[in-house]
């Protein structure tokens, strides 16, 4: 066709007539080409599925956060949240010991890493090397890396005959031989103790930020064959009846989290330096599904929202709770969980949490229904509230159709539907002192008051982690179908006046071609 427009005579660096977009797009190269096309089918697809664009909390893998049970067999595998969000993790710098000025115990100061677990110094052999131990109350064994420590390099090392150990977890497993050496925390010393020198270590989280593990667990839950470092202690230690407390804050609160060993009197006389009085402590006799203990479990009670939240499930529940450090969440029995999360999320709420990388994360202004524990021993009740400052943990902000919105981790997930009891980690741990009294099976809790705020949590560290997934649930409320074909047009539109612009730029396209009379083919 042939337009009857006459134009007039143009500059000589410019053609006279327009540019023909679709001559242009012919001209391309097949790989802009491919780009502007293929541009707008991805732009509705991200737009459809509000893929989230966030900056991540350093910490990377979310529990489970880390090794999110150190229980074996409790937890299903894959328990890694963000575990293929390539985050980096700075490694962990040796700890500096706190010791008390206590003569009858000891005080240890503990690493707080990112929220997600809790790391003790440790000197191992001869000469000694620092190792950095997560300290864990849900199983038994110690065991380090090859990394961290060598038999042969230690003149007080001592092989332990047998075979190899392997020692598996809720997330992972470690393999290794059997060894005896000194080991030293800070001036807490225990000689030719054993443990599991690691020569393999598969499918656990954040190895570089930590050299290996101090189970503090009962030794029926052991898989190594020499004494448990609690049976050491209270063999050969200066201790009449071995108790330790543990303390766990969040780093962003200012305080330290310590790890106590001493006698029993001594530890729980310690709850007055914490600012407890010895009548507030409630103790729990440790209750077992064997024969012999294994984990630091309690009875108690759970109420999960209110009577107006939700019109099926019981309010109140009674159950079987193991404390356990290792797991930086609550985990809750597999046939439980449904219920519990339409209590604490009732209505509609529930819908506007999803399943992301291995965790299930909610807006953090959700409007979640408490979640209550209660523990019963000597005639005294012991009341932990979980409200959203400890359920919800900040993770990263959504952009989603222009808007902006912060994204939360819930701190609650479900276990095998196998297990029986829930697993208390240090979501709960840090609301209370737990007194732990090895002899006496039992387990004394002192409350806490106050929470830290999501705010104050996401402020303390951050690092940029940004990251593009195909999410097959909706963050916010599905758009009409005119802004999702405004959003996909605009997409169009600008790749392919940058593909235009570009090819112009590179002399790949042709205005329209102009004839003899002056008239522009179009």
């Amino acid at each position: 066709a042939v337009s009857r427009v006459t134009l007039p005579q143009p500059p000589r660096r410019f053609s006279p007539c327009p540019w023909v977009m679709v001559r242009s797009l012919r001209l391309l190269p097949p790989v802009p080409l491919l780009l502007v096309v293929g541009s707008g089918l991805v732009s509705l697809a991200l737009t459809a599925h509000h893929v989230p664009i966030a900056r991540l909390r350093r910490g990377g893998e979310w529990p489970g956060d880390t090794l999110d049970s150190f229980v074996p067999g409790l937890l299903p595998d894959g328990w890694v949240p963000l575990a293929e969000a390539n985050t980096t993790f700075e490694q962990a710098s040796p700890l500096e010991l706190s010791v008390g000025d206590s003569a009858s115990d000891t005080w240890l100061r503990l690493r707080d890493n990112y929220d997600l677990m809790y790391i003790l110094s440790a000197e191992v052999g001869t000469p000694p090397r620092t190792a950095r131990l997560i300290v864990d109350t849900g199983s038994s064994d110690l065991w380090l890396t090859r990394r961290s420590y060598a038999a042969a390099d230690s003149r007080t090392s001592k092989q332990v005959p047998g075979p190899l150990t392997l020692l598996q977890y809720g997330q992972g497993q470690v393999e290794g031989s059997e060894v005896q050496d000194n080991i030293c925390f800070g001036t807490l010393c225990v000689k030719d103790q054993a443990f599991v020198s690691a020569s393999d270590v598969s499918g656990i989280a954040n190895i570089g930020t930590f050299d290996g593990l101090l189970g503090l667990a009962y030794p029926a839950l052991a898989k190594a064959r020499g004494l448990t470092f609690l049976q050491e202690l209270s063999a050969s230690g200066p201790f009449r009846r071995l108790a330790f407390g543990l303390w766990l804050r969040r780093s962003a609160e200012g305080e330290g989290s310590f790890l106590t060993f001493g006698d029993l009197d001594d530890v729980l006389a310690d709850a007055s330096r914490l600012g407890f009085s010895q009548n507030q402590g409630v103790a729990l006799p440790v209750s077992s599904i064997a024969a012999q203990p294994k984990f630091w479990m309690v009875r108690g009670s759970v109420q999960v929202g209110d009577s107006a939240s939700s019109s099926f499930g019981p309010t109140e529940l009674s159950v079987l709770a193991a404390l356990d450090s290792g797991t930086s969440l609550l985990a809750v029995p597999g046939l439980l969980h449904p219920m519990v999360m339409r209590r604490l999320l009732p209505g509609n709420l529930l819908s506007t949490c999803g399943p992301a990388f291995g965790q299930m994360v909610c807006p953090c202004d959700i409007n979640m229904r408490p979640l209550k524990l209660t523990f019963s021993g000597d005639g005294r009740d012991l009341t932990v509230e979980l409200t959203s400052e400890d359920l919800l943990e900040f993770v990263g902000d959504t952009f989603s159709m222009g808007e902006r919105r912060a994204m939360c981790r819930l701190n609650l997930q479900p276990g095998p539907p196998s297990m029986s009891f829930w697993i208390l980690g240090d979501v709960f741990l840090r609301r209370v002192y737990a007194v732990h009294d090895i002899e006496g099976q039992r387990v004394v809790l002192f409350p806490r008051g106050g929470v830290l705020s999501k705010d104050s949590a996401a402020e303390h560290s951050t690092v940029e982690v940004i990251w593009s997934r195909w999410m097959p649930w909706q963050l916010s409320a599905t758009p009409s179908l005119l802004t999702l074909g405004a959003a996909t047009l605009a997409s169009v539109a600008a790749w392919a006046t940058a593909a235009a612009f570009v090819a112009r730029r590179l002399g790949r396209t042709a205005p329209a071609a102009m004839d003899a009379d002056g008239y522009c083919r179009l």
